[in-house]
């Protein structure tokens, strides 16, 4: 059917993904998370994006936790 193996699988929740890219209106998005949170840029960059979309984080780091006021987390 023209489907990867294993995709049937896949939690509907995770879907759809996308990349996004660095503008730099995202950047120092994430360069405000990172300044008033504890967490990795790298987090502080996926924060920052799921703000804009309004999107929720699915995750199972707890860095996650410092920002859960900023932006949805579904934990697995």
């Amino acid at each position: 059917t023209g489907q990867r193996k294993g995709s049937m699988n896949r939690p509907k929740y995770l879907l759809p993904v996308g990349l996004v890219d660095a503008t730099k209106e995202r950047v120092l998005a994430a360069a405000r998370v990172k300044a008033q949170h504890p967490v990795s840029y790298a987090d502080a960059f996926v924060v920052a994006t799921a703000i804009e979309f309004t999107a929720t984080i699915v995750t199972g780091d707890p860095d996650f936790k410092e920002t859960e006021s900023r932006a949805a987390v579904l934990w697995l």
